[in-house]
């Protein structure tokens, strides 16, 4: 590593106590200038040691790890593990493992947790790249094989075109689902407990549709609640299918004006309207939906935000000025506030619905 420069130790005196601490933190890295391990001492002697492994350290034989060093993906951490050591032992108090996709993009495929109620002394842990007991660099590389105490904590099922998520599951099979837009530059919607079939989101903002189908142009409109365009149905519907007809979903909208659109599907149950709020001559309403794989939003209306997810879950979603930052969220009760930047695109105040100042931020230099 002659000629780069790294950050090999950092020293951390504790005051505050009648004897002072000391933490004193070392780095070591491999011949890529990659972290491989993380030393906290204390003056009272403990030491906690985080190693993390990477492609390169493991033997030829693993094909995701073979495709990503053929692809010369290198810098993605397969293994974390955490240790204490004294002068006498080491003993594993947690570990994180990264599967990866094959074909060597760097797609996360998988993460697994040490389930562990206790900690481990080495000699019976197995790191993912050495023998049982073998404390890495020490020894000879392996081929991927975890300790069998690892678990699997979630699986990423799906990806776009581009290399986003669009879905994981946790291991009680819960899925979080993801929309995105500008290009899929950006995460325009966030849905907790609900897979990426069952969700919908339109803002009308960038190219993407946001699992509706719909084929008319958009408008800019300064009188929008969210965003700066919109969108009306008398230049086409809004449909979604591939729903489950057993599901209740939550419908959510605005219309500008006192035109509702027409929701409608084969054998589709609606709820009654219900008005979440106004602002600017637009009105915000919810409904619930069910009974239908498909649904259909039709008429004359003026709508933006047209946000479908099912009743149990938790959709967030979001606006952007791209190259600048997201220009507004909008919660799971369907609250939005908005973010405001300075003459030098930095954030500078987020406001609620109404309004009203949220938080605020100074910037302030030293000459």
């Amino acid at each position: 590593m002659s000629g780069d420069r790294v950050l090999t130790k950092k020293v951390v005196t504790d005051n505050l106590e009648s004897t002072p601490i000391v933490f004193e933190t070392s780095y070591a890295y491999n011949e890529k200038l990659q972290l491989t391990n993380t030393v906290e001492r204390r003056s009272d002697g403990r030491r906690e040691v985080l190693n993390v492994s990477y492609p390169i350290d493991y033997a030829s034989g693993t094909a995701f790890l073979d495709d990503m060093k053929t692809a010369n993906i290198l810098s993605f951490p397969v293994e974390k593990v955490a240790y204490k050591e004294t002068d006498t032992s080491r003993t594993i108090v947690s570990g994180e493992i990264i599967k990866y996709r094959g074909g060597g993009k760097g797609a996360i495929d998988e993460v697994l947790n040490l389930n562990t109620l206790a900690p481990i002394d080495l000699a019976l842990f197995k790191f993912s790249n050495r023998a049982m007991g073998v404390l890495p660099p020490a020894g000879t590389q392996t081929v991927f094989g975890a300790d069998a105490r690892y678990d699997s904590r979630l699986i990423y099922d799906n990806y776009d075109l581009k290399g986003n998520p669009l879905q994981y599951t946790l291991t009680n099979n819960q899925s979080t689902s993801y929309l995105w837009d500008h290009l899929d530059q950006y995460p325009v919607a966030e849905v907790r407990n609900a897979v990426h079939t069952d969700i919908a989101y339109a803002g009308f903002e960038g190219q993407g549709k946001g699992n509706w189908s719909y084929t008319g142009a958009t408008t800019a409109d300064p009188s929008v609640p969210v965003g700066r365009r919109r969108y009306s149905l008398s230049a086409g519907s809004l449909s979604k299918t591939g729903l489950t007809a057993s599901r209740n979903y939550v419908l959510e909208y605005w219309i500008k004006g006192s035109t509702q659109p027409s929701v409608t599907g084969s054998g589709l149950e609606l709820g009654g309207v219900i008005l979440l709020g106004t602002k600017d001559g637009w009105s915000h309403f919810r409904r619930s939906v069910s009974g239908s794989t498909a649904l259909t939003i039709s008429g004359s209306a003026v709508i933006d935000e047209v946000r479908l997810y099912p009743v149990e879950s938790q959709m967030t979603t979001y606006t952007y000025e791209p190259l600048i930052g997201v220009m507004s969220e909008t919660d799971v009760s369907g609250k939005t506030a908005y973010y405001e930047y300075d003459n030098a695109l930095r954030l500078k105040h987020i406001k609620d619905q109404e309004g009203k100042l949220l938080k605020t931020y100074d910037y302030h230099y030293k000459e």
